[in-house]
């Protein structure tokens, strides 16, 4: 990634917490979709080792945590926003022969990452903040040196 950004350049990325609630339903949607050892593992971009691995070629490297709050009337809509396309379920629900099951399964994770300071159903949802900088043009020069650029 650090190729392609410019001089000065910020690359900045957001990956659910693979310790949270996200995590835990991308694991869910991952077993429950057939493939034992899935290739692509999205949770894994919110653990340090990983974002540190893909950002090691930035001058600067920064991980930041966060929260956001996501808020439900009811299990019945915070079902449907994670089993229906292009929900992280949605999936997981075509092919397991059991949605029901799911649907239990996916409540009892919820239900750890319930707030009950709302109304209704609100989940806190953990992610990262993963920020790659480059170093600006007159840290890339050694002093003296002219930056040639094309003519118009």
């Amino acid at each position: 990634m650090e190729r392609v950004v410019r001089p000065a350049g910020l690359v900045a990325i957001t990956a659910w917490a693979p310790s949270g609630f996200m995590g835990g339903v991308l694991r869910l949607a991952a077993g429950r979709h057939g493939s034992a050892q899935p290739r692509v593992r999205p949770e894994r971009w919110g653990r340090f080792e990983t974002a540190f691995l893909h950002f090691s070629g930035f001058d600067d490297f920064e991980m930041l945590e966060a929260t956001l709050q996501m808020q439900f009337e009811g299990d019945d809509e915070m079902w449907e926003l994670f089993a229906s396309p292009p929900g992280p379920l949605a999936g997981a629900v075509r092919t397991a022969g059991d949605a029901d099951a799911l649907r239990e399964e996916f409540v009892r994770l919820a239900a750890a990452s319930r707030s009950e300071t709302t109304p209704g159903v609100a989940l806190d949802v953990e992610y990262a903040v993963v920020l790659g900088r480059r170093q600006g043009l007159g840290a890339c020069f050694p002093v003296g040196a002219t930056l040639i650029r094309p003519l118009p």
